[in-house]
């Protein structure tokens, strides 16, 4: 499987833009490092976290880092700030009511702005990307409802989904296979990899 996923993103007709949305750290953990140091993929990187604004600016400057919580819509949401004794504390933050993963660590509620991945697309004329990395704890399927699939075109999606136990949900599924998408993969018991249906043709 490894194999012929990396034959599909070395193809010439696959977009070289990968969008992370929750990325947090530049480099710990990050799921779009990998492909802009080795295989040149211009990344978006989106957090709500303005704390990792300069680390993401000294460490990736060729990565475009963008402040926000992501979902449906346009305005402002509650957003808890993770706390604790180790370093990737931050990583279990959420949108209030998101997510349980923070329950054990100490909370800071914050307001954030919230922005549709589409406005965030608009705003660098991007309509044709090759991978979405979206790992926001539990507000998965708000995102996705910020996409208007019809003019924007997306190859692979890796989402977080483990809102209902090892398998996870069935509703960002669902909506996506709807949008022409074929379930790929379960990987690392967490996340689910799509590919839209012109990929499983080329």
């Amino acid at each position: 499987m490894c194999t012929s996923f990396f034959n599909l993103l070395s193809q010439d007709w696959f977009p070289k833009i990968f969008i992370d949305i929750g990325c947090n750290h530049p480099i710990k953990h990050n799921n779009s490092y990998f492909f802009e140091k080795f295989l040149g993929f211009r990344v978006v990187a989106v957090d709500a976290l303005n704390s990792h604004r300069w680390e993401w600016e000294n460490t990736r400057p060729n990565s475009d880092f963008v402040c926000t919580a992501v979902g449906d819509g346009a305005g402002t949401v509650d957003f808890e700030v993770a706390e604790g004794s180790g370093d990737d504390a931050d990583m279990f933050s959420s949108v209030v009511g998101a997510s349980n993963k923070s329950e054990h660590l100490v909370r800071n509620k914050i307001k954030v702005d919230v922005r549709t991945i589409d406005s965030i697309l608009s705003e660098r004329n991007i309509n044709k990307i090759g991978i979405v990395s979206l790992d926001i704890e539990g507000y998965e399927f708000n995102a996705l409802q910020g996409i208007d699939f019809s003019t924007t075109e997306i190859m692979l999606f890796v989402i977080e989904n483990n809102s209902s136990g090892i398998m996870g949900g069935n509703a960002i599924r669902e909506l996506l296979i709807a949008k022409g998408y074929v379930f790929y993969a379960r990987i690392w018991g967490m996340d689910d990899v799509f590919i839209h249906q012109r990929m499983v043709k080329k």
